[in-house]
């Protein structure tokens, strides 16, 4: 079938993600709703008059604030608290947050029949909707991770609907929406679904070059794949770099003098150690030399930086925390006079399954990406930003089992890149 123009084509190596039309709607598996089913509430009623609706074709359904109110039986969700429109990128960031732990809820049942869908605004450049466009790589994993859970993400355009019409599509959909798992519903209500195509690669020379002098703010630090691409990128331009990390690359201790080899490294703290008349653990030694292994690896990487001619600063940084970052783009925008862009490259895995998945395993992952670009771009809303590159993952496309918190970060980059993009038609 043709492309259906939902969402702009999103290049995934190859392959290009696409909606296209759905074949027609089927009923909902026997047997799904043979318990109760719990409707997380939204803020504009909709989520009472599903529960109604559902009820009127024998589902035992209750619309409810949280699924605390459910207690030991919950074990089918509809959630449609991101229904609600977000006040604030904040607010909507909190949503994803809140669908995780209800999602965490089902995974965690020994109930039969497990149900979770979540339905959201699929207006995802809307005021502050891009901050929420990670649940889809939620449910993607979830489909993937615990796939007798009957999950499904359903994104609906809310166009001038009041809630009692968008109840009745929303019914519908639970009801007659078979096993589809990733729907989206149009001002039509046309139903589509997501697809892979064969991508055309782009040519060097239809990519136009960066130009000479332009200062990036790069989160990441300054090794591993964000360092190669930025010794790529220098290659073909000097550029100034202005680089957030969370390794000190000055740490240097003198145990560590004229080595650079893990063996060498180990044997010497664990003799610095004993003559200080202490006994470190194997934790302890992994510590000591990961971070001299780290500070080393940066300098070099900085050092080759400078050596293609680019200016390099770097600047110890948290990206989690929003304080720590404005310092730090207030000290480039001091040193280098502007910022023309940011290449938001920080990641980090956490890698266990939804219902292990700690809040702390999740922050750190979740975070990372998405409060840090969140962080990025408060502190630069007043910059001509020139450019913006986000490094995203096909885990937020297809799901990946394990990286839930990975993939709703690298979704909800890609909703706030498309979202950026409409707002500033200079950049690119």
């Amino acid at each position: 079938p043709e492309p259906h123009p939902v969402n702009p084509p999103t290049e995934l190596g190859r392959f290009v993600a696409t909606r296209t039309s759905c074949a027609q709607p089927g009923y909902a598996p026997r047997g799904l709703f043979s318990g109760p089913v719990f409707v997380v509430r939204d803020a504009d009623g909709v989520a009472d008059q599903v529960a109604t609706r559902l009820s009127a074709f024998g589902v035992e359904a209750r619309a409810v604030d949280s699924v605390d109110e459910g207690g030991a039986q919950v074990a089918r969700i509809i959630d449609l608290s991101s229904l609600s429109v977000a006040n604030s990128d904040e607010e909507a960031i909190a949503m994803q947050r809140e669908i995780f732990e209800t999602v965490r809820v089902v995974a965690r049942s020994t109930e039969a029949n497990r149900l979770f869908i979540a339905v959201t605004d699929r207006d995802a450049e809307a005021t502050h909707g891009a901050w929420k466009g990670g649940i889809a790589g939620l449910l993607r994993t979830l489909s993937l991770e615990v796939p007798e859970v009957a999950s499904r993400f359903v994104s609906i355009a809310r166009s001038s609907r009041d809630a009692a019409a968008l109840a009745e599509a929303i019914a519908a959909e639970v009801l007659t929406g078979g096993v589809d798992a990733d729907i989206d519903l149009d001002e039509s209500l046309v139903r589509t679904a997501p697809g892979f195509a064969e991508a055309r690669a782009a040519k060097r020379e239809d990519l136009s070059p960066v130009p000479a002098d332009t200062v990036l703010i790069v989160s990441g630090g300054a090794r591993g794949v964000t360092a190669s691409c930025l010794e790529e990128l220098a290659k073909h331009g000097r550029c100034r770099f202005a680089i957030l990390g969370r390794t000190d690359a000055d740490y240097a201790p003198s145990w560590a003098a004229g080595r650079v080899m893990e063996g060498d490294l180990q044997q010497a703290f664990i003799a610095f150690e004993k003559d200080a008349g202490r006994m470190p653990s194997p934790a302890d030694v992994r510590q000591a030399v990961a971070s001299v292994a780290a500070a080393i690896e940066t300098r070099h990487s900085l050092e080759a930086l400078r050596a293609r001619g680019s200016e390099v600063l770097y600047l110890p940084c948290d990206i989690k925390d929003g304080g720590d970052v404005a310092m730090a783009v207030s000290t480039v925008r001091a040193h280098y006079g502007r910022i023309d862009g940011i290449v938001h490259a920080a990641g980090v895995l956490a890698d266990k399954k939804i219902a292990e998945k700690t809040d702390a395993q999740f922050a750190s992952v979740f975070d990372t990406k998405v409060a840090g670009l969140h962080h990025l771009l408060a502190a630069t809303r007043n910059d001509d930003l020139k450019l913006l590159c986000f490094f995203g993952s096909v885990a937020g496309r297809a799901g990946n089992p394990g990286q839930a918190d990975y993939a709703m970060a690298n979704e909800t980059l890609e909703a706030v890149a498309h979202a950026e993009a409409a707002k500033r038609p200079g950049a690119r």
